[in-house]
């Protein structure tokens, strides 16, 4: 029943109503004993049985532990059959009423965020989960934030473990948009639930959002399962904090934080990096993509801008701040009106869907800007050009849709990119099959392939930027395993680069292409990782860029940074093509390394099995290589791990001579023939190519000392030398890394962090 002010429970005199909820009340009370006001919390009559249980679960395990920063409970009783706790009186707001008003600052919310971690920590050291995390049962308090509601935590050790058995094994416990994937799917929880918890609650504190939308449990269910949410920008400092937040929000608790101590440490660490972070305001970056647009009735005439106008309006889109623009390619045969699909598919938050007709020599294409999966149409308009004139059409219709992003996006002076667009259907369809082709590299026929086809679309279109670019990957490619002149391809390659660069500056595509041309034929890692800082720092956006740095900074030595930089092209684009499986390798984790590589010819796959204690599987894949290649360093390579494998030691050494003859030039891919080398016992070969590795500029002296196959070196005094020479350029990328603000950029607190073992990961 309600309690009356002037009412007594024992020595508890109530005195006004606080607040009610869906089993009970709470209220204010004095303590005549001690002269101190309590919070009153009554379970009605009449509620159901799990509420009674939660009341005694919740008055158990806060009994258990005094904290700070976990609400104190007083004292326990029963009054008419009603079970009541008296607690701790809180001055202040939940959580829950501050963000209704908005973002807290930033500093604010590491504060915040450091103190909720502190009362977590302090509950999982005595075995006990709180299951409900949310802002609601964060209150604020002068003096710090308090947990609140522990009526679903969990003892899972310890004395009071027995309580496991109160909650059905079918029932499923929390609030669904802090709920991790496993409370969802019903299996055991642990202290990476609640972790996963402050991941969401960070990420709504900085950015006044949710980090999973949805009206239903069902579509919160889908996006806390599948999506990850948009990236953090902002101030100096911001990557780190996003970075916190990614990994909280990791879908396996494996890959979270291992301890609310952890994640305390490291938000610390990015609070000093992010020092003045108050005064610049975080936003969310908002994802979108522009679909290919629909033709609403058949026209062979301009059937190509269906696509092409996606890709050229998604380029110059690409310009504005706080915007990450999806490839339209990942809408694959999604439906523009099918929007929860495309949600899924694309991971976005709007998509630009358009229409298009043409009436004689005039072409027009209206479009929608709407929001995914709701459908609310933000913004809508139309462009009409000539069919001679389709840069204007995109310029147009770019402009509109910009200026109806620009007040939301805050990016005041943010400007669209210059324009990259097929002149013609014939271009744009030698660019297509070009693409595919080239993706193809097991075959040389394929790649070359690809290059005639692009040799003919610049041709037919000299000022196609992204073509140029591809154009110098695919000499660099077949330059590279010697299936052309090196020379001639090296030539070759760079010119197309520098044409697509002088053509589009800014194009993310070309600067990332051109990373690995810089680095392997420039012996300049260093060059390159400054140039995509540099570009990273004025289109924090960007996931090309990003994808360029997980090579440069890993050709560097700077292994933290490579990954962080993976994890920040994949927060903007989840499609986005990355080198990362390299990095997982050079830092031991060979497991992570096979399941990362998705490339057609699985160099890296292959490298991880032995590794693994999987040396058939290995070989099946190398046997494999050598049926399908007819020539190339590929094939030799092939050759020589199989030999070594094999324990064929005549065989073995040939083919890693004959790699070397070849003239392959690319120092991380001499460093596993390196491999070779010293597993068979050659202690001079291998340390003469280790030289010439570390002088082309792969500088990774902690997977030189951590690699088991280089152990046969450790004794000799050159390894030490090399050793020393590496750590020298390591330490000066380092510098060059901090002095360019890369630790900000992609929010790393120690680029030089020795990462060894498997398994470990920053």
């Amino acid at each position: 029943m309600a309690l009356a002010p002037g009412s007594r429970l024992g020595p508890y005199e109530i005195v006004a109503p606080l607040g009610t909820g869906g089993m009970g009340d709470v209220f204010r009370a004095r303590d005549v004993r001690l002269g101190r006001d309590v919070a009153i919390k009554q379970i009605r009559a009449g509620s159901a049985d799990d509420s009674q249980l939660r009341f005694w679960r919740e008055a158990r395990a806060a009994a258990a532990i005094t904290h700070p920063h976990v609400c104190a409970i007083f004292d326990v009783g029963e009054h008419e059959g009603e079970p009541w706790l008296a607690m701790e009186l809180l001055e202040g707001e939940s959580l829950e009423v501050r963000l209704a008003r908005g973002p807290l600052p930033s500093e604010e919310a590491i504060e915040r965020m450091l103190e909720i971690l502190d009362g977590l920590g302090a509950l999982h050291a005595l075995g006990i989960v709180h299951r409900d995390l949310k802002p609601s049962n964060v209150f604020l308090t002068p003096h710090g934030a308090k947990l609140l509601d522990l009526g679903l935590a969990l003892p899972t050790t310890g004395p009071l473990g027995e309580e496991t058995r109160l909650t059905r094994d079918d029932l499923m416990i929390g609030t669904p948009r802090y709920m991790a994937p496993e409370q969802w799917r019903g299996e055991p929880v642990s202290p990476a639930t609640d972790l996963f918890a402050c991941g969401a609650l960070l990420f709504e504190m900085l950015s006044g959002a949710p980090a999973f939308r949805g009206e239903t449990p069902i579509a919160i269910y889908e996006a806390v399962t599948r999506d990850q949410p948009p990236a953090l920008v902002g101030g100096a400092g911001i990557q780190g904090l996003d970075r916190i937040v990614q990994r909280a929000l990791a879908k396996r608790p494996a890959d979270r934080f291992a301890a609310a101590a952890e994640m305390a440490v490291a938000l610390r660490e990015a609070g000093r990096a992010a020092s003045g972070l108050a005064a610049a305001p975080v936003h969310t970056v908002l994802r979108l993509v522009v679909a290919p647009f629909r033709l609403l009735r058949p026209d062979e005439e301009i059937d190509f801008l269906a696509p092409a106008l996606a890709e050229a309006i998604s380029g110059r889109l690409n310009g504005l701040d706080h915007l990450a623009v999806r490839s339209p390619r990942l809408v694959g045969g999604v439906l523009g009106d099918d929007l929860p699909a495309l949600a899924h598919r694309a991971q976005v938050d709007v998509a630009l869907l358009g229409s298009l007709l043409r009436a004689g020599t005039r072409v027009r294409a209206s479009a929608e800007l709407v929001e995914v999966p709701g459908g609310a149409v933000r913004w809508s308009g139309s462009a009409e050009a000539s069919t001679e004139d389709l840069f204007s059409l995109v310029d147009e219709l770019a402009h509109q849709v910009a200026g109806a992003l620009r007040r939301e996006l805050g990016g005041g002076d943010s400007a669209l990119r210059a324009g990259d667009a097929p002149a013609d259907r014939a271009a744009y369809e030698l660019y297509l099959r070009a693409l595919e082709l080239g993706r193809n590299t097991v075959h040389a026929s394929s790649v070359v392939a690809a290059r005639d086809l692009l040799v003919r679309c610049v041709e037919r279109d000299p000022a196609f930027a992204s073509a140029w670019a591809q154009l110098g990957r695919v000499h660099r490619v077949l330059g590279k395993y010697g299936h052309v002149d090196r020379a001639e391809s090296i030539r070759l390659a760079r010119q197309a680069f520098e044409r697509a660069l002088a053509l589009a500056p800014d194009l993310p595509l070309a600067h990332n292409l051109y990373t690995n041309f810089e680095i392997e034929n420039l012996a300049s890692p260093v060059s390159a990782m400054l140039r995509l800082l540099g570009r990273t720092e004025r289109r924090a956006a960007d996931a090309e860029l990003y994808a360029g740095l997980v090579t440069a900074c890993r050709y560097c030595g700077l292994l933290d940074a490579s990954l962080a930089a993976h994890d920040r092209a994949r927060r903007l684009d989840p499609a986005i093509p990355s080198s990362v499986q390299y990095t997982h390798w050079l830092i031991g984790d060979y497991q992570r390394a096979h399941d990362a590589d998705n490339e057609p010819m699985g160099f890296v796959r292959a490298y991880a099995l032995p590794m693994l204690g999987r040396t058939e599987e290995a070989l099946a894949i190398y046997r494999s290589w050598a049926e399908q290649l007819d020539e190339g360093v590929e094939l030799v390579i092939a050759e020589s791990a199989i030999a070594v494998l094999s324990g064929d030691r005549a065989a073995a050494l040939d083919a890693a001579r004959r790699t070397i003859a070849t003239g392959f030039a690319d120092p991380e891919g001499i460093y596993f023939v390196v491999r070779h080398f010293s597993r068979l016992g050659e202690v001079d070969e291998a340390l003469d190519q280790l030289a010439r590795v570390v002088h082309a500029g792969f500088t990774v002296p902690t997977a030189f000392r951590a690699d088991p196959w280089l152990a046969p070196l450790a004794a000799a005094p050159r390894f030490a030398a090399i050793l020393a020479e590496a750590d020298a350029a390591h330490r000066h990328a380092a510098e060059m890394f901090e002095r360019a603000g890369g630790p900000r950029i992609l929010g790393v607190v120690d680029p030089t962090l020795e990462l060894p073992g498997p398994g470990r990961r920053a």
